[in-house]
């Protein structure tokens, strides 16, 4: 249940624009929308960026693989 609440709430864009009104507050997910929404977008940072948002869910997902799988194989009857 805390990795299907976390990664829904890590990836939050739409609530986190219309509330934060500094650039400096920003979520890593506006921060990549900012460096996608250039005149001439620089790809390099931009894969960068899209890099370091992934991993720390990519961290979690492995850390409760294991209570995901147990908890998807419980839900199917077969």
């Amino acid at each position: 249940m805390a990795l299907l609440t976390a990664i829904p709430t890590w990836n939050e864009y739409l609530l986190t624009k219309v509330s934060l009104n500094d650039e400096s507050a920003y979520t890593l997910s506006l921060g990549l929308q900012q460096l996608s929404a250039q005149n001439v977008p620089q790809y390099n940072s931009l894969m960068a960026g899209a890099l370091i948002v992934v991993i720390p869910v990519i961290l979690l997902f492995l850390a409760l693989q294991r209570y995901f799988v147990n908890g998807l194989v419980g839900a199917v009857k077969g």
